[in-house]
């Protein structure tokens, strides 16, 4: 059997993907920074920034636009894989995927192989000012109820909520009243635990987790994760969709700046079945295939 013919089985018969007929959300709302952001202050959003961090915030500084239907679009498309790393779709019968490399590609974020040394620091006090229990890890609706007290706060204090604000929106990009590591929310106190993390690995976990193990039960359903880079991800590889649908803003950025995204009313059915019609496939811009064993090493 031709080895591309084994990725063409689909998670899901066309036109009968447990989607259908169902909204979908997501965690991952760029709304939410403007309150984070007129809550800490300008200050405090500058030194964030310019951390490993920083680069949510730049997306929400651009013009990025969110499209839920391309999104939806290729949820409808995977593949079933034995890969728990991956994620695969069929676009008019090309296989693509999207791995931990190309979410490093589109986001800049540090993917290095997980550490293995706890980070000590002493959160008890500054949990206490956010209403946060000792040994409890914080979700977002704690940390919202501090925006109306925290502009009289010093201006590490100040970082230090936006950054858990970051990573509980946009590196786990969880529910609201979601409770983050405590591993990864006692990186905050120190610069030098912030730099150096791999939070392009926890964040692709969550991303991945989250498309996989979503549930459709009721009229809607809920995508956890940095689902942004799974979309932008879709503007660079799938031609068609880059040209109609990607409007590069930024050239020489990385992927995560360089795309706007429109939102579109238009059937992406058709749209692959025109692209097939005037090109003979749709073209594809596969990303680097590394083999695994150097993209996830043990």
């Amino acid at each position: 059997m031709d080895e591309a013919k084994k990725f063409l089985r689909r998670l899901y018969q066309q036109g009968k993907s447990p989607l259908q007929n169902k909204s979908m959300n997501h965690n991952c709302q760029l709304g939410n920074f403007a309150r984070v952001r007129e809550a800490i202050g300008t200050d405090a959003l500058e030194e964030i920034k310019k951390s490993s961090l920083g680069f949510m915030r730049k997306l929400n500084d651009s013009d990025y636009v969110w499209s839920t239907k391309t999104e939806y679009f290729l949820f409808t498309c995977q593949l079933a894989i034995q890969n728990e790393y991956e994620i695969w779709v069929a676009i008019g019968g090309q296989p693509i995927r999207f791995s931990l490399y190309d979410f490093a590609k589109i986001t800049g974020l540090n993917t290095d192989a997980m550490r293995t040394k706890d980070c000590e620091a002493d959160y008890t006090s500054f949990w206490t000012k956010l209403g946060v229990p000792h040994g409890v890890r914080p979700k977002y609706d704690e940390l919202a109820k501090c925006f109306g007290r925290c502009p009289g706060w010093d201006l590490p204090e100040q970082k230090m909520l936006g950054m858990l604000c970051i990573l509980h929106m946009s590196i786990h990009g969880v529910h609201h009243n979601s409770r983050i590591p405590l591993e990864t929310a006692k990186r905050v106190f120190k610069d030098e635990d912030i730099a150096d993390y791999p939070w392009g690995r926890v964040a692709f976990k969550s991303l991945i987790d989250g498309v996989k193990i979503v549930q459709y039960e009721g009229s809607s359903y809920t995508v956890n994760g940095c689902v942004h880079a799974l979309l932008i991800w879709a503007y660079e590889s799938i031609t068609v969709f880059g040209e109609r649908f990607g409007k590069v803003l930024q050239p020489n950025e990385i992927s995560f700046l360089r795309c706007g995204g429109t939102r579109t009313c238009e059937d992406l059915d058709k749209v692959i079945s025109k692209e097939i019609e005037e090109h003979g496939e749709v073209r594809v811009r596969r990303m680097i295939m590394k083999p695994l064993e150097e993209i996830y090493p043990t």
